[in-house]
């Protein structure tokens, strides 16, 4: 199914006001058609979302933050920030000193 999507990545960066939403990252399965969908929900391609999970870290403009997980199919849990040491990967961290030393080696 993998070879069948198209991934899109938007940034997630900064304000949201409220009733808002943002996707970050989004797969778009159209060029396979609805019945390739349907076969791999089904399992046909393998256990679907197996191996699949995601982790999100948010801050209020209050600096009260929280992390949920998807795996976990519960409330957000407060933390202290979430910076690099309250997470365990920052990918939108790494992404914008990636594009900030692109940029100077242009």
């Amino acid at each position: 199914m993998l070879g069948f999507s198209k991934f899109t990545e938007h940034a997630a960066a900064g304000f949201i006001s409220s009733g808002e939403s943002v996707t970050p990252w989004q797969f778009e399965w159209g060029k396979s058609g609805r019945g390739d969908i349907d076969a791999y929900l089904r399992g046909l391609y393998g256990p679907p979302m197996k191996d699949v999970d995601m982790e999100v870290c948010y801050c209020s403009v209050f600096d009260e933050c929280w992390t949920v997980r998807l795996s976990d199919r519960r409330k957000p849990r407060p933390v202290d920030s979430c910076g690099p040491d309250d997470v365990q990967d920052d990918f939108f961290q790494k992404a914008i000193e990636m594009r900030a030393a692109a940029k100077l080696d242009n």
